[in-house]
């Protein structure tokens, strides 16, 4: 069960403290603990572009593409280990998304892309 139900308003206003560009916003694997930002997605040539990589972002772990990086979970599954959700201001129909990196961890990980 999820531990914390935040607006996508909210989790926007969390990533943009992280003191960070937007692709380098950066959310933690709740299986595995990897820290991953957009840009992982699109250096992996997962996606082509920022904008697609949200598709998987926040969902999957960038190790279900990129071998010895993260684990291959995925939020879709069976088993429901996440602890936060996030909804629409009306409340509705909650999805489950990693949480948020610390702006440390996100601004180490940033570096570490570059």
């Amino acid at each position: 069960m999820p531990t914390r139900t935040i607006t996508i308003e909210e989790f926007k206003n969390e990533l943009i403290a992280q003191g960070v560009t937007r692709e380098h916003f950066a959310v933690v694997c709740v299986q595995c603990g990897t820290v991953q930002s957009r840009q992982d997605f699109v250096n992996a040539k997962v996606h082509p572009n920022i904008e697609e990589a949200q598709r998987h972002w926040g969902f999957s772990c960038i190790g279900r593409w990129v071998e010895g990086t993260g684990c291959d979970w995925s939020l879709g599954g069976l088993f429901r280990i996440h602890k936060l959700e996030l909804i629409n201001g009306d409340e509705s129909d909650p999805f489950p998304c990693f949480e948020p990196a610390t702006p440390q961890q996100a601004q180490k990980h940033s570096t570490k892309e570059a």
